[in-house]
């Protein structure tokens, strides 16, 4: 738990690292801890034609979603994606991260033709509020309110209480100016060792390829401040960030104009950003990486274009206010959360097993004489979860759970090809192993243990079948 906390507080840092330092010169590393940015976002679709090709392949196995292609897809994906944002934000953060008062105020606008007979304006606001203090490690401080386009209510959450007091000496000193700097310092080094800089007057400009964002990906793989010795004395486990990123590793996610960006300075700070991102995804190469099958000929590219420019002001002098809450216009969630909790000595008295709902994935499904054979382990440890054990000793299944209601042990004993529950022997069809896997008739679930067999059906996206029972009636 310490090294995952370690790795996200590590990639926060890097991120406002990149935002605010992603020239890398010197001049750029004053990072202003008090400001207010002005910032304009907007997102607009680029060609989405493979989409196109995907759908209508989708359409050919899955009639289901036909109606989709009367209309004007481009269009379509346009509406989903695109929008202008107007965002606010006021900060007054100290050098050691300690206290953090954040303010940041939303105004959108999603505007669209879906085609001669739809077209829309949608204009929303939101908001978010943090209070952040905590000098006091007996009573820490992590006020977030929040506000939703949907409520007229602010929601607001003191999130101090659930932070263990155990903990908050080890996230100060994750958070401390020292520790912070070496990693911001390591960070500027790898992106200046991974972008292109040009430097004219008072403005920088950044440029980042797709290959510059895998090498920078992999150089972040391979190191980590937080564990280099002398910055907390500990060696730096690589598995631990390897096993995010190694899947991914050449997966291209920029389009050709990839990460572009300039910054210009005001008296050694940074007065204003302009940066544009050119978005190219291959969901077919996203569900490779995860061990999945593509069984489709388009390659489902998706093409988005971002844009953003940031105006920085009142350095040094900005003052964030925080919403008034009253009872009336806001919603405590604390309240929320101590009046459903249930005491903890009675949750497990709470919980009832089997599950309401057994639902699992599986490569094949075998029908012999009309009757389907389903994994016996998968479909137990899915419906009894811990409790249940499987015990597997030379062709013999022996499973006892202290929730079966109608028996004490079950036994698969699958070079007889027989089924026991306590010693007695139930007709409920054959028994096999494929590839170390034992497979029951259905029946096993259906007639000794009254479940219902509610679906086994093919899962394109997945390329798997998925195999549902109702343990109710």
């Amino acid at each position: 738990m310490k090294k995952i906390v370690a790795f996200l507080i590590s990639m926060l840092v890097l991120t406002t690292s990149a935002f605010a330092n992603a020239s890398i010169p010197k001049e750029l590393m004053s990072y202003p801890e008090n400001f207010t940015a002005e910032c304009k976002l907007s997102v607009s679709v680029d060609d989405n034609s493979d989409i196109r090709s995907l759908i209508e392949e989708f359409a050919s196995k899955d009639n289901s979603i036909t109606a989709f292609l009367g209309m004007d897809f481009f269009n379509f994906l346009s509406a989903m994606f695109e929008y202008n944002n107007d965002v606010t934000v006021k900060a007054n953060i100290s050098p050691d991260y300690t206290k953090i008062k954040l303010a940041m105020t939303t105004s959108e606008v999603f505007s669209s033709v879906v085609s001669s007979n739809l077209n829309y304006t949608i204009n929303s606001k939101s908001g978010l509020w943090l209070d952040v203090d905590l000098t006091n490690e007996e009573t820490p401080k992590a006020d977030l309110i929040f506000m939703s386009p949907t409520s007229e209510k602010y929601r607001h959450i003191g999130a101090g209480e659930f932070i263990p007091k155990e903990s908050l000496p080890l996230i100060k000193t994750y958070l401390s100016p020292n520790v912070t700097q070496k990693i911001k310092d390591k960070y500027a080094q790898l992106l200046n060792e991974n972008c292109t800089v040009e430097k004219s007057g008072t403005e920088y400009k950044i440029s980042m390829t797709n290959d510059n964002l895998q090498a920078l990906m992999k150089a972040i793989s391979e190191y980590n401040p937080f564990y280099e010795e002398g910055a907390l004395g500990e060696e730096f486990d690589e598995e631990l960030v390897e096993e995010i990123t190694s899947d991914f590793e050449n997966i291209n996610i920029l389009g050709k104009d990839g990460i572009t960006a300039s910054c210009t300075l005001k008296n050694g700070q940074i007065s204003r950003t302009e940066s544009k991102v050119d978005i190219s995804l291959n969901i077919s190469e996203i569900a490779k990486a995860m061990g999945e099958e593509w069984p489709f000929e388009a390659q489902g590219i998706i093409n988005i274009k971002l844009s953003e420019i940031d105006n920085y002001s009142k350095i040094g002098t900005t003052d964030v206010e925080l919403p008034e809450l009253t009872e009336s216009n806001s919603i405590s969630l604390n309240k929320i959360i101590e009046e459903n909790k249930e005491p903890e000595e009675n949750y497990a008295d709470l919980m009832e097993y089997p599950y309401g709902y057994v639902s699992v994935y599986d490569e094949t499904v075998f029908v012999e004489d009309g009757n389907y054979y389903v994994p016996l382990r998968s479909i137990l440890e899915d419906g009894y979860d811990d409790f249940v054990t499987i015990d597997y000793q030379d062709g013999v299944v022996t499973v006892t759970s202290e929730y079966f209601d109608k028996f004490n042990t079950l036994t698969v004993k699958i070079p007889d090809n027989k089924v026991y529950t306590d010693g007695t022997e139930q007709d409920c069809g054959n028994v096999m192993l494929v590839n170390d896997t034992t497979y029951v008739d259905s029946r096993l679930f259906t007639e000794v243990f009254g479940w219902y067999l509610s679906d086994i059906s093919h899962s394109i996206l997945e390329d798997s079948y998925i195999i549902s029972f109702w343990t109710e009636e």
